[in-house]
């Protein structure tokens, strides 16, 4: 990323084509390709033709930038803490789901 300027990742999530967010998903992009062919990452069982198919990641990128991650910001501008509310509020029903099946 310090090779393309960037210092954090941090795209601008309300303009998805500018100049800016593209050399974002390039960087995050080439990096991801970069690691999903090492073995400290084969227990991700990332399939190979998926992790070279350029188009694809993009998409998912794209999908991840511009509908998860902006409905997260949009709840957020509506109810500041929502988000970290709502991420406890899962990991404790992850624990009681997991005490219930493992535990009785």
């Amino acid at each position: 990323m310090n090779q393309l300027g960037l210092q954090v990742w941090f795209p601008n999530i309300e303009d998805s084509s500018s100049l800016y967010n593209s050399s974002h998903w390039v960087s995050e992009l080439t990096t991801f390709q970069e690691l999903a062919s090492t073995l400290p990452y084969a227990y991700l069982n990332i399939d190979p033709r998926m992790a070279v198919n350029t188009n694809f990641l993009i998409q998912g990128y794209n999908h991840f930038l511009h509908y998860l991650i902006i409905n997260k910001y949009k709840k957020e501008l509506k109810q500041e803490g929502n988000n970290s509310k709502e991420a406890a509020h899962k990991r404790i029903s992850k624990n009681q789901e997991w005490v219930s099946t493992n535990l009785v």
